[in-house]
């Protein structure tokens, strides 16, 4: 069942409003994860980044709560003037060697979320990377069109 708020959160509320909501919205539908949100903002990010880093930060998540087994689930979002990272984390089983790793950037096919996620990204000019139980996110906080929120 989709919630209303999901349908209209990335474009009404602040952005950090929407991924609070995100993750009581995982804590819910995952009970038996913890997932824990630190977000440390001094710079504003661009209206043209908001629903692509949500899309990441949601479909990052929901691969936490569908394949990890995890019990922690952790977010955190730091942005300055310089970048904007994000660290998706758990205490789960991790991608355990390489060869799961190439097969997440090289072969999407039949992980649409994946792709998701790799789109975003490039549009985003950003820089994905995946170790074992972590994925980092890199890019600039403002987008190629020079526009600020």
């Amino acid at each position: 069942m989709i919630l209303l708020h999901q349908l209209f959160t990335t474009y009404h509320l602040p952005f950090d409003d929407n991924i609070k909501i995100l993750m009581d919205d995982f804590s819910q539908k995952y009970p038996e994860i913890k997932y824990v949100l630190d977000i440390s903002t001094t710079q504003e990010i661009s209206d043209f980044f908001k629903p692509h880093l949500y899309r990441i930060i949601k479909e990052l998540n929901e691969n936490i709560g569908k394949h990890s087994g995890a019990t922690i689930g952790k977010t955190t979002i730091v942005t300055n003037k310089q970048d904007l990272k994000i660290m998706v984390e758990d205490n789960g089983i991790g991608v355990n060697n390489n060869l799961d790793i190439k097969k997440q950037y090289g072969d999407t096919k039949g992980h649409l979320g994946l792709l998701s996620i790799k789109n975003d990204v490039n549009l985003l000019a950003g820089i994905l990377k995946i170790h074992s139980r972590v994925c980092l996110l890199y890019t600039s906080p403002s987008p190629r069109d020079g526009a600020t929120s």
